[in-house]
């Protein structure tokens, strides 16, 4: 009977830690912002792993680090309107504004692409001997969270100083 009443308690802790992190959860997914760039983020995986596919497996480029910088620089291509406009409603429409958040764009995602995520791949296939597409999957999804805090919190800030920008603040 002791081990009855043990496993009850167990249940209890259970569900009580549940109830900690289940409205955690239910608030992370009802964040528009965080959805959208799910959704923008999900697609510009598939971008990478889709071109990096073509490339090594329809195109027949044998050198994987060529395949994926080159599948790396079109997802970067393709990933920038969408954070832009859908995912941190970005105002700027010309002028320092928008050059300071294009370069920066680039630059920090050049960055987490081509030295975080080339590293990464590097280690997953070279060191640790993982198939290509697998370490792939496992690389992008530590790019698309490292992505979004670097572009919420440094590349789409909101600026206080407004005045050498074409800022459209109804957007």
């Amino acid at each position: 009977m002791g081990n009855h009443d043990n496993d009850n308690e167990h249940r209890c802790c259970a569900v009580k830690d549940k109830s900690k992190w289940v409205p955690a959860l239910r608030k992370l997914f009802s964040n528009r912002e965080i959805m959208a760039y799910l959704i923008v983020g999900g697609c510009t995986a598939l971008v990478s792993f889709g071109t990096y596919w073509l490339y090594t497996r329809a195109f027949s480029i044998s050198n994987e680090h060529l395949a994926k910088f080159l599948s790396m620089l079109t997802a970067m291509i393709f990933s920038y309107y969408p954070n832009k406009v859908w995912v941190f409603r970005s105002r700027y429409l010309q002028g320092r504004g928008l050059l300071r958040e294009i370069i920066t764009f680039f630059a920090t995602r050049g960055f987490s692409a081509f030295i975080v995520e080339q590293g990464l791949f590097a280690l997953f296939i070279e060191i640790l001997r993982m198939s290509d597409l697998p370490a792939n999957i496992i690389v992008m999804t530590i790019i698309v969270v490292l992505n979004y805090v670097v572009a919420k919190f440094y590349v789409f800030r909101r600026r206080k100083n407004h005045a050498h920008d074409s800022y459209n603040p109804s957007v």
